[in-house]
């Protein structure tokens, strides 16, 4: 894509998946600090765009190791043009695309899987919880969080929570202020927990429907209650019962068994080796459960 076709992409977006709205695919590219034109691929028949898909690309943990990914997102065909193979000629080329910039992996969230099987990619399973949160007080001090004077605790909070895990994202500072302006994300529902001046936990959530979506938390060592104490005053706020949380390992979903909850599995993310040489390299990524993907990052 050139930066002049950026209007006509999402327009065909826009009427490719039209419960979203057109303002969502807009502030999403425009505040991706990481992302580049050439980064969405389209397909043009007599000068016409007809489909798109886009490649976020990004770098993610596993294991105390970085690893490049490229993930897939926004792939719409114009809705007068479809059924023609234009999406799978649109992820072949984004396949080499990734593979020309050095992604080791290509990540994605879909309820299509049998259309990604196709080019190689195969489920995920991770997990999500739905938990019922107790109608009680918790007696904590808490705030909404501030990146102008939190930033830095922030970013070593996460780095240190996330580091030794398989999946999350690794974000600078750039990222952290941009991603604050993605159309997924409630800057009023980022809360904090200190003592003593130092950050011990935060929680990130949004509100859908009748439950919150818990996006993202992290802890100090020991601190793991906090997490549980902050839903509850959000669930006390806004006066929902329920929490939900998805793309979650089993590492994670121990936080929730000392609640009624309902654990299943999710099985709408996907991944494939895209340096097919390394591919012993990743057994880890590659286990059941065993993935961590933030709410709050999906592309």
């Amino acid at each position: 894509m050139r930066s002049g076709e950026l209007k006509s992409v999402h327009r065909i977006l826009g009427r490719a998946f039209p419960d979203t709205p057109g303002s969502f695919f807009d502030q999403q590219v425009k505040n991706d600090p990481y992302l580049r034109p050439e980064d969405t691929r389209i397909l043009l028949e007599n000068g016409k765009i007809r489909a798109c898909v886009r490649v976020y690309f990004r770098d993610i943990y596993c294991l105390s190791e970085t690893i490049k990914i490229g993930g897939i997102g926004d792939v719409g065909t114009d809705t007068n043009h479809q059924h023609r193979g234009y999406a799978s000629q649109l992820m072949g080329n984004a396949i080499q695309y990734m593979r020309d910039n050095g992604a080791l992996l290509s990540i994605l969230f879909t309820r299509i899987n049998p259309f990604y099987h196709s080019f190689g990619y195969i489920d995920l399973p991770t997990l999500q919880v739905e938990a019922e949160i107790p109608q009680r007080r918790s007696e904590i001090e808490y705030r909404t969080a501030d990146l102008g004077k939190d930033l830095k605790q922030l970013q070593k909070l996460y780095t240190d929570f996330n580091q030794n895990k398989i999946g999350p994202m690794v974000r600078d500072s750039r990222y952290w202020k941009q991603q604050m302006k993605f159309p997924r994300i409630d800057t009023g529902l980022f809360w904090i927990i200190e003592e003593d001046n130092a950050l011990q936990c935060y929680i990130r959530g949004k509100i859908e429907a009748d439950y919150i979506k818990i996006q993202e938390w992290a802890y100090q060592l020991g601190k793991q209650e906090y997490v549980l104490n902050l839903i509850g005053e959000m669930a006390r706020a806004t006066h929902k019962k329920k929490s939900y949380s998805r793309y979650l390992s089993e590492q994670e979903i121990t936080l929730f068994k000392q609640w009624p909850c309902h654990i299943t599995e999710n099985k709408t993310s996907m991944v494939r080796l895209i340096q097919l040489d390394k591919g012993s390299s990743f057994s880890n990524i590659l286990r059941p459960h065993h993935f961590l993907f933030w709410e709050s990052d999906r592309f």
